[in-house]
């Protein structure tokens, strides 16, 4: 499998990104969700949960563009390590 690299070009200032599109995560509250928050869990608790019900992180959505060459691993790990990290 290739990957996708961005070469650049004038139009889009040597980036290689042509266009925008969005990576985003989104979570859904639920009782339990609430329960853990409320009673002060760790994040890695309440990341686990979602895990477990199957909530698909920004990253996790970030690199399945990679792998459908949507965008590249530099932005993957721009975008990962700025939020996760």
């Amino acid at each position: 499998m290739e990957l996708a690299k961005g070469i650049g070009c004038s139009h889009c200032q040597q980036t290689g990104y042509s266009g925008r599109i969005a990576v985003f995560e989104i979570i859904k509250m639920d009782a339990a969700a609430r329960s853990l928050i409320v009673n002060g869990k760790s994040a890695d608790e309440i990341r686990e949960y979602f895990n477990s019900i199957g909530c698909r992180t920004l990253a996790d959505n970030c690199r399945n563009f990679v792998l459908e060459g949507v965008t590249t691993t530099d932005e993957l790990r721009r975008i990962s390590y700025s939020v996760e990290g």
